[in-house]
């Protein structure tokens, strides 16, 4: 698994561990309580 930097809006909001960036998406969604549709970037750590 990587680590994943999460970011809505441009606001670093915490990490993820996943094994792509889709995976990476879905679980912020998961674990921030994110709207689906809300500006979500991933980046890799």
């Amino acid at each position: 698994m990587v680590e994943w930097n999460v970011y809505v809006r441009g606001r670093f909001i915490g990490t993820v561990h996943e094994v792509n960036e889709d995976a990476a998406r879905c679980a912020a969604c998961s674990k921030f309580d994110i709207d689906s549709e809300a500006e979500i970037s991933v980046s890799r750590r």
